[in-house]
């Protein structure tokens, strides 16, 4: 397959490339990430009239950002019913507005640049075809608590094989993020906001953020990296890692045009998408926490069982994965760092980053300005939620007892002409790992951040953390941090 692991939104888009951080530097605002939160940030803080400047460690508008399915809806994963026991009604409400918020905030941008990103008005639809059928209804009445303009439709749905019930959401929206992003990079490059690539940050002691070879001394720091950098020495914040898989697929039996999340097993977020030869599919499924599914690939394969069964697909065009962080209440983080007046964190979006990468950008550049902001105390990152000490303690546990079975060598034998796909062994008392493939290279199999065993991702022939989520490729280098150093 061509192009296998890079989305359609990255091939269909050339972003620009700009240089590393060739020395140390000063700013006003800096902003660590230039994905989608990254990027809106750095607009937003330059247009009320600040210096900004964005560096990050991979090339710009990648990872996350690029590997999403792209909707534009206030229907996440997280239901509004769950939402109503974890923050109460009033937090339920908030949460809601801000989501609406965010849809104007890209409609508003879309419309003022004239920005080209196959954005479409379209309902978003959650459906089911029985086993689902009281959660939808379930949801439809927190829908009419909340306030949520939303509609309940019994019988077919409109989709190529049986559904019962849907709740439909209308005046949702779907674009290409990475036509988005890349002229919102243009943008904000016109308007004076430098960027730098291949940039990572190690970590940030008082006003001064470490890179590799560089310092950049800053009044403020915005971090949008997925995962907050380690700060004056604290790794502060509870956060999941999850991967996600997405496929293309082109020749499908047609169907109601609309974004879809299909909730009875196998579970699927479905929509359309363009490109030059015409509309195509997009199935994404096959969620599991990072380092922890003994067999990646196959999530794969259940997409493309998927999209020949349910739509009868006849050519899988595109596979890619993306990786997402979890809060414990499922909540995102978006405000002031533990302790610090000048540092502001970005994380854990729950698998639907897109509305709130928008919203962020105003409730940072207000926080940061010493205005109110309304949605400041549901977002909270250093709010008080009985889970996340919990979580905390089962990810130590969890890391322990990593720690534990490494020490334990006897369990892993010395391997003569390894066959498997890859491979974890004891060599002369020293564990060593290596994916099977010419171009690979022996690494120390350890995390760089938090020490745990790594394991091997068949569907991306990666090197993956189940404590922190890191992964590295097959020759160690980073692929998604907090690891900011690769494998030995």
């Amino acid at each position: 397959m061509k192009n296998e692991h890079i989305s359609y939104w990255s091939q269909s888009a050339e972003v620009i490339k700009v240089a590393p951080l060739d020395k140390s530097i000063q700013t006003e605002i800096l902003v660590i990430g230039a994905g989608m939160a990254g990027i809106l940030n750095a607009y937003e803080l330059n247009r009320r009239g600040h210096k900004v400047t964005v560096v990050d460690a991979h090339e710009l508008a990648q990872l996350t950002s690029a590997h999403t399915t792209a909707k534009l809806t206030l229907q996440h994963f997280t239901p509004y019913q769950m939402l109503l026991k974890n923050i109460g009604e009033a937090g339920a409400k908030m949460y809601h507005e801000s989501q609406l918020d965010g849809i104007e905030i890209y409609r508003q941008l879309i419309e003022k640049y004239n920005i080209q990103c196959d954005y479409e008005l379209m309902s978003n639809y959650i459906v089911s075809n029985g086993d689902k059928e009281k959660f939808i209804e379930d949801e439809y009445k927190a829908h009419q608590t909340i306030g949520i303009h939303s509609e309940l439709h019994k019988g077919d749905q409109g989709l190529p094989f049986p559904t019962s019930i849907g709740l439909e959401i209308k005046e949702q929206a779907q674009f290409n993020p990475v036509k988005f992003m890349t002229q919102m990079i243009e943008i904000c490059i016109e308007e004076g906001v430098t960027f730098y690539q291949s940039t990572p940050v190690k970590y940030i002691e008082g006003n001064i953020a470490y890179t590799d070879q560089h310092e950049i001394t800053f009044d403020h720091v915005v971090m949008a990296s997925q995962y907050p950098v380690q700060t004056d020495g604290e790794r502060r914040y509870a956060l999941q890692a999850e991967r996600a898989y997405i496929i293309t697929a082109s020749g499908y039996d047609t169907f109601k045009y609309g974004m879809f999340q299909y909730m009875d097993d196998p579970m699927m977020s479905i929509r359309h998408f363009h490109t030059q030869n015409g509309e195509a599919l997009i199935l994404a499924g096959g969620n599991h926490l990072t380092g922890a599914a003994n067999d990646p690939k196959a999530s794969y394969e259940a997409l493309e069982n998927q999209a020949r069964k349910y739509f009868n697909a006849k050519d899988i065009t595109g596979r890619w994965s993306a990786q997402d962080l979890n809060t414990p209440d499922t909540v995102p983080y978006i405000g002031k760092y533990y302790k610090r007046d000048n540092v502001w964190v970005i994380s854990g979006f729950n698998k639907f980053g897109m509305l709130f990468s928008a919203v962020s950008s105003h409730i940072i550049s207000d926080l940061l300005e010493g205005k109110d902001n309304k949605y400041e105390a549901i977002l909270d990152p250093e709010r008080d939620h009985g889970l996340k000490a919990n979580i905390m303690s089962k990810a130590n546990k969890s890391v322990q007892l990593v720690k534990g079975e490494i020490l334990s060598l006897n369990e892993f034998e010395t391997v003569n002409g390894k066959t498997k796909d890859a491979v974890i062994y004891n060599d002369n008392g020293s564990l060593k790992g290596v994916i099977n493939t010419t171009a690979s290279r022996e690494v120390v199999p350890f995390c760089t951040y938090c020490d745990s065993l790594l394991k091997y991702n068949n569907a991306e022939e990666s090197w993956d953390c189940p404590s922190d989520g890191s992964r590295f490729d097959q020759f160690g280098e980073v692929l998604h941090g907090p690891a900011v150093e690769k494998l030995k």
